[in-house]
């Protein structure tokens, strides 16, 4: 059976080196973002009209080597914060 350990060995290798598809995966995409947002909290997607331009803006301002340099390391904080959220 699979263990947090496991898990977090995997988001590791999952996200190192991927800040190129992550950038291509987010670009164009904050319609769709605000659209799903809004129907998973409920609302109206009018409601949420500046919700994918914000997004956009915050995704905009971060680049590949960015993203790299920002997950580069964070195993452990991947693991706690994922533990912390399934036993609150």
């Amino acid at each position: 059976m699979a263990r947090i350990d496991d898990a977090a060995d995997k988001w590791e290798r999952k996200t190192s080196g991927k800040g190129s598809a992550w950038k291509k995966g987010v670009e164009g995409k904050s319609g769709v973002y605000a659209k799903e947002v809004c129907e998973f909290i409920g609302r109206d997607p009018s409601a949420c009209s500046s919700t994918g331009s914000r997004w956009q803006s915050g995704v905009g301002a971060v680049t590949p080597e960015k993203f790299n340099e920002r997950v580069r390391g964070k195993k452990d904080k991947w693991k706690r914060k994922y533990i912390e959220g399934v036993t609150r």
